[in-house]
């Protein structure tokens, strides 16, 4: 029986920056690095607009670029997207509905249209100064569902004005024929938010 670690779990390491430039539209930067037994296996920058509408509703266009490992090989790919997000407060929990339609520019394969739906809930207040959350984001590309993200974790008390969570994330992906499901990536996140 082996530890945690030892059974492919994915170490990862996410910055982001969200700055407004008015009371409506913010500036987003953010970057992840995952590392599988020291090894460096993803690595991603992006940047974009965010913008608050009507009733709790925010969108936003990004562009990622982002270079991951196959094998011994690296690839590139570049990803424009769009998303759309519902945010419905009640007195205990938050719930977060959220669309993403990027397009997949990438050298290794054909271009490629994906859609993502995300569903997160979350503490709204807290007895601690912890925030609890859990979340689940569907991925499909050409109409196929092919892969799944579950995520709990949860936000750690501030430290100045950084906003640190940290969180479990297990990766379920289809195989290339995209009928079997392959062994899930277990991923554990430290991200900080500026």
């Amino acid at each position: 029986m082996g530890t945690f670690i030892s059974f492919g779990t994915v170490l990862s390491t996410k910055l982001s920056v969200n700055r407004p430039i008015n009371d409506r539209v913010s500036v987003v930067l953010d970057t992840r690095w995952d590392y599988d037994k020291t090894q460096s296996r993803y690595y991603h920058a992006g940047a974009g607009l965010s913008q608050s509408l009507a009733d709790d509703w925010v969108g936003g266009v990004f562009y990622r670029v982002i270079t991951k490992r196959s094998s011994a090989q690296w690839t590139d790919e570049h990803r424009p997207y769009g998303q759309l997000e519902k945010r419905l407060r009640g007195p205990w929990v938050d719930v977060r509905v959220r669309y993403r339609a990027e397009y997949r520019l990438r050298d290794s394969e054909d271009n490629t249209v994906r859609n993502r739906a995300r569903l997160m809930v979350r503490a709204a207040s807290t007895w601690t100064q912890f925030l609890p959350f859990v979340s689940n984001e569907w991925f499909f590309s050409e109409d196929e569902y092919s892969k799944n993200w579950f995520i709990i974790g949860s936000r750690l008390p501030n430290i100045g004005q950084v906003s640190p969570s940290v969180y479990y994330k297990n990766v379920a992906t289809k195989d290339s024929n995209g009928i079997c499901w392959k062994e899930p990536v277990h991923t554990i996140t430290m991200s900080l938010r500026f």
